[in-house]
């Protein structure tokens, strides 16, 4: 597992503009959005989660993080790259629009 630290040097390099997150394990994404978050990035590097066994709750609830100031900083996960929900796209695209009007 890389640490969060890892992930903010990454996101400090200023050509970084998204990581795709894939780790299948709620305590690894967290370590991504920590490390993008302490890095001051997270309106420069959009993240895509690609977590199917997560892929719904990671599209609809943005997660709060501190940043090193202690302030809030709301990180949305801006898209998903399918894996094994790639062979029912329709389906995964209808029920995220269903679930994002509700």
């Amino acid at each position: 597992m890389l640490p969060a630290s890892f992930w903010r040097r990454f996101a400090a390099i200023d050509n970084v503009v998204a990581i795709k997150m894939a780790p299948f394990d709620r305590y690894k994404t967290l370590q991504v959005i920590r490390g993008v978050v302490a890095a001051g990035a997270e309106e420069r590097v959009a993240l895509y989660t690609g977590n199917d066994d997560h892929i719904v709750l990671d599209l609809l609830c943005p997660f709060d993080v501190r940043r090193p100031d202690g302030t809030l900083a709301r990180v949305p996960i801006r898209g998903g790259l399918l894996g094994h929900w790639s062979v029912w796209t329709h389906s995964a695209v209808a029920m995220f629009e269903r679930l994002r009007a509700a």
